[in-house]
């Protein structure tokens, strides 16, 4: 309790400007900056990721009460109903086409779910354990910088020689001094991982490049005829067209001409 009330008097009069406080090097101070950004930015790049993987992973009821990704529910619903088709239909064909690729892609995009799991976000989190651990130290050395200033401020304030406080204030001070080499330590080797950090995104970006490629694969496998019309079906939505078009026609002259005959007998004005 007496150690905790000379830490709570020194904190105070550090906050009033009546205490003096033991101050860290410039090298130290540049560091910390540098470790507190990284930080922040590890805060946001985890929780953010973090987001991106649960929606691209995010499983949802199709046919049969089948779950899997959106896209691979998509697919076979394409390809369940394309059965229910005319043979020999080309829209049959087609649906069934890309019921099957989009079932392809979905195991693609499983095999990139897993690979961003097990490269750039677990590297994230040895990461956020590691920015944790700094934060404990760092809490634990300001603790021990109050303390020490404290019994460093009681020896320089007594009027005669206290051996006994003086050996509580080198004790400190002992502490002190390891606790700032501990977070020392431990901000080189953050600042250290930026290595390790390159690596697992460059993996990340392999798994990406490979999804892309196979979608592009699997998609140019189906052939461009999968999706050629009958010109007899080109012609039959032509007419349709220009029945649709015809059927407004005549309103359009029955409003003209009572148009044009509202003008004939309406008086001059």
């Amino acid at each position: 309790m007496i150690k905790n009330i000379g830490k709570f008097k020194q904190w105070t009069g550090e906050k009033i400007g009546k205490a003096q406080k033991t101050r860290m090097d410039e090298d130290f101070n540049g560091l910390q900056t540098e470790t507190d950004a990284q930080r922040v930015a590890l805060d946001k790049l985890h929780e953010s990721s973090h987001t991106y993987l649960k929606a691209i992973s995010k499983r949802v009821e199709g046919d049969d009460k089948f779950k899997g990704l959106a896209i691979e529910t998509f697919g076979i619903s394409m390809s369940a109903q394309s059965y229910t088709l005319p043979e020999g239909s080309s829209y049959r064909e087609a649906l069934h086409q890309m019921g099957d690729a989009h079932q392809s892609i979905g195991a693609a995009q499983g095999e990139l779910i897993s690979r961003l799991g097990s490269s750039y976000i677990e590297c994230l989190e040895r990461a956020q354990a590691q920015m944790k651990e700094y934060q404990v130290m760092q809490k634990k050395l300001h603790s021990r910088r109050l303390d020490y200033d404290a019994k460093l401020a009681k020896v320089q304030k007594a009027k005669k020689e206290k051996p006994e406080w003086e050996e509580e204030m080198q004790a400190a001070k002992a502490k002190y001094e390891d606790s700032r080499e501990c977070v020392l330590g431990i901000m080189s080797a953050i600042s250290e991982s930026q290595d390790e950090n390159v690596i697992s995104l460059k993996s990340y970006y392999d798994a990406q490049l490979a999804y892309a490629r196979r979608m592009v694969e699997v998609l140019e496998a189906i052939p461009e005829s999968t999706f050629a019309v009958s010109p007899n079906a080109s012609q039959s939505r032509h007419e349709r067209r220009i029945c649709r078009q015809s059927s407004y026609e005549p309103d359009e002259e029955r409003s003209n001409y009572s148009d044009d005959q509202s003008s004939i007998h309406s008086p001059p004005t």
